[in-house]
């Protein structure tokens, strides 16, 4: 049996904290994953089609990245197997 976990890391001038959620389907961790990107570029107000050494924006499968300046933003999927 599997468990999928998504990791958020942030580290920005308002926090900087990490966050790990636990999922039974990978599914549901890309899901949640999604759902955070795209909450964070909405939040804040990130221009997408502007891409810089020190802001860009990145989703894959598993993990996801916002570079703003100095202020980053990350997740990732990974796998825990159970006995």
């Amino acid at each position: 049996m599997a468990t999928f976990f998504l990791l958020y890391m942030e580290d920005s001038k308002t926090k900087c904290s990490n966050q790990v959620d636990l999922f039974p389907k990978r599914a549901e961790a890309r899901k949640a994953m999604k759902a955070a990107y795209m909450q964070t570029l909405k939040r804040l107000r990130f221009d997408t089609s502007s891409r810089r050494e020190n802001h860009y924006c990145k989703f894959s499968r598993t993990s996801s990245i916002i570079i703003d300046g100095r202020d980053n933003y990350s997740w990732s999927i990974g796998t825990r197997r159970l006995p």
